[in-house]
């Protein structure tokens, strides 16, 4: 049985479509505040045991670290050579602060419904595959950096 992202094979999957995957994080940002207060709304409802993890974190706090997944997203789809060590070490700095393996899916999850939430619909299909490759790539390159 499987347990989420931790289970993803050590060699990187097929990169998603870069063009498909920008068209999807423009979709989220053009309803930023809305994509924020709904993520951890859905996030915190799914997984009460994450609240703490946050401590006094304001919310906006808590909006820039979404940004920065949102960031990532777009470092992925520009292939910048940057990203590897910065999600490697971002992937450290999780599991310090008691990130466990299995949320990165509950993570990925609810990114993804809350991205097709959206006041203009859901996202079409290519751009939603490649919101899904890339939010999975992304976590399974903080994993590995992961003792």
């Amino acid at each position: 049985m499987s347990t989420g992202l931790s289970d993803l094979p050590e060699t990187p999957p097929p990169s998603p479509d870069p063009a498909a995957l920008l068209r999807a994080v423009e979709a989220i940002v053009g309803e930023d505040a809305r994509f924020m207060e709904r993520f951890y709304a859905l996030f915190f409802e799914r997984r009460p045991d994450t609240r703490p993890l946050f401590g006094v974190h304001a919310e906006s706090e808590r909006e820039e670290m979404l940004r920065e997944t949102i960031r990532s997203l777009v470092a992925l789809a520009e292939e910048e050579p940057w990203l590897d060590g910065n999600l490697m070490a971002l992937g450290r700095s999780h599991a310090e602060y008691g990130v466990e393996a299995e949320m990165y899916e509950s993570f990925a999850r609810v990114f993804l419904d809350c991205a097709n939430e959206r006041a203009d619909g859901p996202l079409d299909d290519d751009a939603a595959q490649a919101l899904e490759a890339g939010i999975r790539e992304v976590s399974r390159r903080m994993l590995a950096g992961v003792p």
